[in-house]
This record gives C-alpha cells, sequence and structure tokens, in this order.
C-alpha cells in the first residue's frame, strides 16, 4: 500500500464530510475560529479547554461520558453563534448549523422524514459542534401546527440522549422565558450561560482582536 500523507488524508476525509453535510438542505458548515478570536466570555473559554480533554484518546479508554452540550442565552448581538465555532475550533473537529426551519415541511410526515436524514448525517459524520440558532423561534412557545414542532423537538432530544458519535450540541436562544422545559430540564445539557453584553475590559479585548 502506497505511504499516504496524513494531513492529505485528513483533508480528504474532512472534503469527503463536507460533501455530505451539503446534500441536506437543513445543514450548513460552518467555517471555526480560533477561541483567541473572542473577546471576553472568559469562563465559557476556559470551560471549552477543559472540554477538549473528554474528546482525548485518553479519555476515550476509559469510556468517559462525552458532553452533551450548552445552551447560550443573551441579545442579539453577543457573540453567541461566534462562540459556537470557537468552541469547535477549540475541540478540533467540524462546525455544522442545524437550521430547524428548513426541516419543517407541507406535507404530512414530510418534517418527521427530513429531521430523520438531517440527525442521521449528524451521527454518520462523527464528533461536531452542532449549533441551533435562536431554537425558541422554532420551536418555542404555543405548538400551532398540530404536534409537529413538538415531535421534533422530542426527536431531537432522544437522538441527543442516544448518541455516542461525540456530537455537542450548542443551542442559542435570545428568550430563555420562551424555551420549551424538555430542553431546559436538569441534565439535558451540561451548563446553560447567560451572555451578556461586554463590559468596559471585555470591550477592550473586543477592539485589540479587530
Amino acid at each position: 500500500m502506497p505511504n499516504v500523507d496524513a494531513e492529505e488524508l485528513a483533508s480528504y476525509v474532512m472534503g469527503f464530510k463536507v460533501e455530505t453535510i451539503e446534500k441536506c438542505p437543513a445543514l450548513r458548515v460552518m467555517k471555526t475560529v480560533p477561541v483567541n478570536e473572542v473577546g471576553g466570555l472568559e469562563v465559557i473559554k476556559a470551560d471549552a479547554r477543559r472540554l477538549r480533554m473528554a474528546y482525548s484518546p485518553r479519555a476515550r479508554q476509559p469510556k468517559v461520558d462525552m458532553p452533551r452540550g450548552c445552551l447560550l442565552v443573551g441579545s442579539s448581538g453577543t457573540g453567541k453563534s461566534l462562540t459556537a465555532r470557537a468552541i469547535a475550533g477549540m475541540l478540533g473537529i467540524p462546525a455544522i448549523e442545524l437550521n430547524i426551519g428548513a426541516l419543517m415541511g407541507g406535507i404530512v410526515g414530510q418534517t418527521e422524514s427530513q429531521t430523520e436524514q438531517a440527525l442521521d448525517i449528524i451521527e454518520a459524520i462523527g464528533a461536531s459542534v452542532v449549533m441551533v440558532d435562536e431554537i425558541e423561534k422554532a420551536i418555542g412557545g404555543q405548538d400551532n401546527n398540530s404536534g409537529v414542532s413538538r415531535r421534533l423537538l422530542g426527536n431531537l432530544l432522544t437522538r441527543m440522549n442516544d448518541s455516542t458519535s461525540g456530537t455537542y450540541w450548542v443551542f442559542t436562544s435570545n428568550d430563555y422565558s420562551a424555551l420549551p422545559p424538555e430542553l431546559t430540564r436538569a441534565g439535558r445539557l451540561d451548563v446553560i450561560y447567560f451572555v451578556d453584553m461586554p463590559n468596559a475590559v471585555e470591550r477592550e479585548a473586543i477592539f485589540r482582536i479587530h
């Protein structure tokens, strides 16, 4: 067997994953960013550094429980999406955005079918950070579509619990009060962060970056 350069192999595998992801309209590959491109949010960045150990071969040998994910709550423009991309960069795994709205279909059973397809792809990709942006707009509040949103959420949460691929879910929300209790109950996610407007020290760090 001819020698294969490790970087070329990694590039080929990543290209194959991107091609697979882009076959699903509800999935989009996001560009990861170094964690030092995020100004402030030191608690989240410190937790992400510790999170990296859970993805190491040393942690996998004793079968340490994989992290589930986190919820970022705060006003628009406070860096929640950027933080999700930085977490993926820290872990060295792909960043994927799951658009819940794109899963909705007008034909009976279409939403469920498209949800299964998207979740199957995410599981097949392996370790990745999957961001669901402003989740309360898709599945929060009153369900006015014959229970489709609730079934979608239930399917998503079940797959999160059963996953063995190392998927780390990052949900963002602008309004915590609009979130369904099934998502925020204890044990569902590892941690919930409040992402506030930057203070003076954090603003200075952001100015330095840009």
